[in-house]
């Protein structure tokens, strides 16, 4: 499918945030990632960050939100080059299954892990609850990254929980692996087994179902579903997860 790029900008110093119009109407779901098709480079795969459309609000054709990282690969070179710009074409492909399903959060406690550049399916399906109201019993959102910097839409995530129903059945923490020490913003280090065991003690207050939403590094999704094996003797957790690297 034929897009168009409508904006663009620079979200820190190795990381462009594009806005696409597609030529056509696209329902995707929050939690999806398109192929991203430049014709004569290729292809590379990227989540969407924004939040599912209204039905009434794509048949002129539909907002993507893309946030890519600079690498080595082809397609990210020519994204953080002058040859992107608003008015460059691409094209995008839909795909992805592991997506935010409205009958496993209704009144249920939501756990959200994110992983660096993981955080993009995420933010989009809490976007997509948010904007929806439909809304869990609980959500406690673990958001990890290499520095402050790095963590994207830090400040978005916080905004949806100041303005979340109950301020009390909302938490978000931070997580900075090269940090040089704790601060009243973030934790210093990696997620560990005991703060995802606190964040199911969290949002199981008052919920039957927990479920699970994981995007980030391979290492890192297998170690916190490895954790999460071992909490299904306390509480009944259904587990959803992207792997990217």
């Amino acid at each position: 499918m034929r897009a168009q790029v409508e904006y663009a900008e620079m979200m820190n110093a190795c990381v462009k945030r594009l806005v696409l119009r597609t030529f056509e109407p696209m329902m995707f779901r929050a939690g999806q990632w398109v192929d991203f098709i430049v014709p004569e480079l290729g292809l590379s795969g990227y989540s969407i960050c924004n939040e599912e459309p209204q039905d009434d609000q794509i048949f002129s054709g539909s907002h993507i939100e893309l946030a890519i990282q600079k690498t080595s690969c082809k397609i990210s070179q020519w994204v953080h080059s002058e040859d992107c710009k608003v008015g460059s074409e691409v094209e995008v492909k839909l795909g992805g299954d592991c997506v935010l399903d409205f009958d496993l959060i209704r009144d249920q406690g939501v756990v959200f892990i994110a992983g660096g550049m993981g955080i993009n399916p995420l933010f989009s399906m809490l976007r997509t609850m948010f904007g929806k109201k439909v809304l869990p019993r609980r959500v406690c959102f673990l958001h990890s990254a290499k520095t402050m910097d790095d963590l994207l839409f830090s400040e978005s995530i916080a905004e949806i929980q100041k303005a979340w129903h109950d301020k009390d059945c909302f938490t978000y923490e931070r997580f900075v692996s090269r940090s040089l020490g704790e601060s009243p913003t973030h934790h210093s280090g990696r997620i560990t087994k005991t703060d995802l065991e606190n964040a199911f003690q969290f949002v199981s207050k008052g919920a039957k179902h927990i479920t699970l939403y994981l995007c980030g590094p391979s290492p890192m999704i297998n170690e916190i579903i490895q954790w999460a094996e071992e909490f299904k003797t306390r509480y009944e957790i259904r587990v959803q997860f992207e792997k990217w690297w």
